[in-house]
């Protein structure tokens, strides 16, 4: 059989196998005794896919029917691939025989519960305030800290820096610096 021989061939082997052979088929009068240019426009393909497909065994599966069909050889091509037999009495009812297995009971719903302690002690209630009493040192103003310095920067007070004048002006568009 073709497909046993076939087996060890990668898919580009056998591409080329067939092409050759679909070649040899086309070129000898016995067979289709068709010239390229006679099978390009028998089949509506170009001649550049058909010498691709001599050369490398490529062709899309449309190309290969309008090929076949040019040569006279589509029964042969939808032949490659065997019909699908109807099933017999005993595989009917074997198939049937392993769709009836038992069926297991629905299970019960899960019952959803809490566990709860009936009598827990009181955890003590911890206080931490005060926990670095007396290792931290802050100083008396840290409210007030650094605010002369930003009153200046924006009064503008020439001991401290340019500052910035903030005026509205009913003209402009928003506050200018």
């Amino acid at each position: 059989m073709i497909v046993t021989e076939l087996s060890h061939l990668t898919d580009k082997e056998v591409g080329l196998r067939i092409a050759g052979q679909l070649r040899a088929w086309r070129i000898d009068p016995r067979g289709a005794g068709m010239t390229l240019d006679e099978l390009s426009r028998r089949s509506g393909m170009g001649l550049t896919p058909l010498r691709r497909f001599e050369k490398t065994g490529g062709i899309t599966l449309r190309n290969l029917i309008a090929l076949m069909r040019a040569m006279g050889m589509l029964g042969q091509l939808v032949d490659l691939i065997p019909a699908v037999e109807a099933e017999s009495p005993m595989e009917i009812l074997e198939r049937e025989r392993r769709s009836k297995q038992r069926k297991r009971a629905p299970r019960a719903p899960k019952k959803e519960g809490r566990l709860m302690a009936l009598e827990a002690p009181e955890a003590p209630q911890m206080k931490r305030f005060g926990f670095l009493a007396g290792q931290i040192r802050l100083p008396d103003d840290v409210d007030t800290m650094g605010s002369d310095v930003i009153q200046a920067l924006f009064e503008g007070d020439a001991a401290t820096g340019p500052g910035y004048q903030v005026s509205l002006d009913e003209d402009s568009r928003g506050p200018t610096l």
